[in-house]
């Protein structure tokens, strides 16, 4: 059971890089599609969906292959996928726009202690021009990454698109 858990972590060496890893997409799509395949592991479903979301290597952008895996992932316990599937949603990349679905799982995200979620919640208030809570979004943000670097400076929600 947890040999398939790693093979999601090492799909993830090979995509992000890092501790002496070159990034190889292709090699990373490999190993995530076996932990998928094997235990349907949410990390992998995670990759999977990122990888298709932009692309690389020899795979070409897939929206609809990454909506899937990001709903599978995001069902299964991991909020990072809500950023993926709101900028979908926001953007109509792949899907229509609906700001309300956006909205949610960007929400959803932000509750998670993902900074980045609340910078696009903001972007969603400032559409509606609701401009109060559009700042009040962008200073959560702030604060929200002011006290995970204080944490720790390579805190893995500290990320951007």
């Amino acid at each position: 059971m947890g040999q398939w858990r790693v093979a999601a972590q090492i799909g993830a060496m090979y995509e992000l890089g890092g501790q002496g890893v070159d990034i190889q997409i292709d090699e990373a799509l490999n190993w995530y599609r076996r932990a998928v395949f094997e235990c349907d592991d949410p990390v992998a479903h995670l990759g999977l969906g990122r990888v298709h979301f932009s692309g690389g290597g020899t795979t070409p952008k897939n929206l609809s292959l990454a909506k899937e895996h990001l709903l599978k992932a995001f069902e299964k316990g991991k909020p990072e996928a809500g950023i993926y599937l709101g900028l979908m949603y926001l953007y109509g990349h792949g899907i229509a726009t609906d700001v309300r679905a956006a909205e949610r799982y960007f929400i959803a995200a932000g509750n998670a202690e993902f900074p980045l979620a609340y910078r696009y919640l903001a972007i969603v208030s400032f559409l509606r021009h609701d401009y109060r809570r559009g700042v009040g979004y962008l200073l959560r943000e702030r604060w929200m990454r002011f006290k995970l670097l204080r944490h720790d400076r390579s805190h893995p929600n500290l990320w951007k698109l």
